[in-house]
């Protein structure tokens, strides 16, 4: 064994033992973390949601929920439908998923938040006996959730946000909320300015940028939601409003036809394929016709 494969291995070992020292070491959860509650009562509905979320991202690793059928790792995943992971918080739940630690990823910028709160909600359908403690009041409005509206002041040419927290039906004004504010682009979503807070009356102003193109009659796709989702959730407002540019400019695939429809090809284009097609199957029937020929030749050879 040359000096290089004995580097390799010693690599890996190195990198096996740390993965799993790093593993074995107990959580360390601040506090705050660990008195964190969902921003909501758990619902049949969100563990349904969850339930999807968990066989997509979970599954592979910590198998069914009390199915013991986790996978072969070191050391093995906990069964989340045990009582060791019933006994633990929902914001220990909540932080290990969001930041993960050893073998264990960090889901923070992979699920959204309201997807790790679905997920928690699914494993906790299996912890029997489990309570949830009542979500967090926000003290900025005496609430447990959070409602937006969006509306475009034409006169003003601003973009009113509204946040009002919502108990037993009764809505309050939210002060104090950041909120951004967002506008559909070819990829992704822009950004409009920076992220505002709440006033007492729970209303946010974002200005309408000056030239800011939208479609052919100046409609724009814009998109309010809350910068704090670990406190409230994936709270968000939507709508469609006359507040842009008109524009009449193509979509960046309207006239490049290589990667949009075949009737856009250039000439060329057309030509090349189904010639380079029949130019593969010719050079296919060629070898086939060669080899052919080989065989023949070798058992007239074997004959005489």
């Amino acid at each position: 064994m040359n000096r290089i494969n004995i580097l390799i291995i010693l690599a890996a070992i190195f990198l096996n033992f740390s993965l799993w020292a790093q593993e074995t070491k107990p959580w360390d959860i601040p506090e705050d973390q660990a008195n964190k509650t969902a921003p909501a009562m758990f619902t049949p509905d969100m563990a349904k949601v969850g339930k999807d979320v968990y066989l997509k991202t979970c599954t592979s690793c910590h198998g069914d929920p009390g199915k013991n059928n986790q996978a072969k790792l070191n050391p093995v995943p906990s069964d989340l439908a045990s009582p060791g992971v019933a006994s633990q918080s929902d914001g220990t739940l909540h932080y290990k998923i969001v930041h993960g630690k050893g073998l264990m990823p960090a889901f923070k910028n992979t699920l959204s938040a309201t997807d790790i709160w679905n997920v928690i909600a699914y494993i906790r359908s299996f912890h029997t006996g489990y309570v949830q403690p009542e979500p967090r009041v926000i003290k900025t409005f005496g609430g447990s959730s959070l409602k937006l509206t969006l509306e475009f002041l034409k006169d003003e040419l601003k973009f009113k946000v509204l946040a009002v927290g919502v108990k037993d039906e009764i809505e309050t004004p939210a002060e104090g909320v950041e909120l951004a504010i967002f506008t559909n682009r070819y990829f992704g979503k822009l950004k409009l300015g920076e992220s505002k807070t709440t006033n007492a009356q729970g209303e946010a102003f974002f200005d309408v940028p000056e030239g800011l193109p939208g479609n052919e009659k100046g409609e724009l796709t814009l998109q309010a939601k809350v910068v704090d989702t670990d406190t409230y959730g994936d709270v968000m407002a939507s709508g469609v409003f006359a507040a842009g540019e008109p524009s009449n400019k193509p979509g960046l695939t309207e006239k490049r036809a290589m990667w949009n429809v075949g009737s856009k090809a250039p000439w060329w284009i057309s030509l090349a394929y189904p010639l380079g097609v029949l130019a593969v199957i010719g050079t296919i029937g060629y070898i086939l016709l060669l080899l052919k020929k080989v065989y023949s030749q070798g058992n007239d050879a074997s004959e005489n």
